[in-house]
């Protein structure tokens, strides 16, 4: 087995981890935030007063153990364009995704007790996205399942973030009822084939 599989299986089995460990609400919310649902003024109301990330049109939570991203999208829009950048965000404005930033990065348990796909196809049917150095050594990785609504980045054997985004069928559902917006917020004419993928900072 290369060193590259053996890398992203003890990083797919430390998803599982946190999957278990968290309970189902995993892939649907973060501390009852969720994509598609909970607006802004419930977030603030939660999470307290946000600082504008102008580079890419976002807003993060300064908490005790974790920075917290948010990005969103007006609530009569599809999810294809988040609210773009010179516009003001507003109390109505919906969850698109949320990145969880550990202050601390948590650790990695070994699983070899716990569940594991069986196949190479199951372990690489995720988005995986792995950085390393010239000598073959893979530094770090971002697996982000579209299916459960749910990825995560690791490096040196610590998960470093979290992120939680609607599911496919949720983007697809979403979209079925509000088409995508121009920057100006008006709704466009032209509705795209389906959910765009989400943000993920590189590794």
């Amino acid at each position: 087995m290369s060193l590259l599989m053996r890398f992203v299986r003890h990083l797919l089995c430390a998803g599982v981890l946190l999957v278990i460990a968290s309970g189902s609400s995993v892939a649907k919310s973060w501390r009852g935030l969720a994509p598609l649902v909970t607006t802004r003024a419930q977030v603030v109301e939660v999470l307290g007063s946000p600082k504008l990330n102008p580079s890419d049109q976002s807003e993060s939570f300064d908490l005790a153990n974790e920075v917290v991203v948010v990005r969103w999208i007006r609530p009569t829009c599809g999810t294809q364009i988040p609210i773009p950048k010179g516009e003001s965000f507003r109390p109505s404005d919906v969850v698109l995704q949320i990145t969880v930033n550990p202050k601390v990065p948590l650790e990695m348990n070994t699983l070899d007790d716990k569940p594991k796909p069986k196949t190479d196809h199951d372990w690489l049917a995720k988005d995986i996205h792995c950085v390393g150095d010239r000598k073959g050594h893979w530094n770090s990785c971002s697996i982000i399942n579209r299916q459960e609504g749910f990825g995560y980045s690791a490096g040196n054997a610590h998960i470093t973030a979290l992120y939680y985004f609607a599911s496919d069928s949720e983007a697809d559902d979403w979209n079925a009822t509000h088409k995508p917006c121009s920057p100006s917020g008006a709704t466009s004419q032209i509705v795209g084939p389906g959910p765009p993928p989400a943000s993920f900072p590189s590794n």
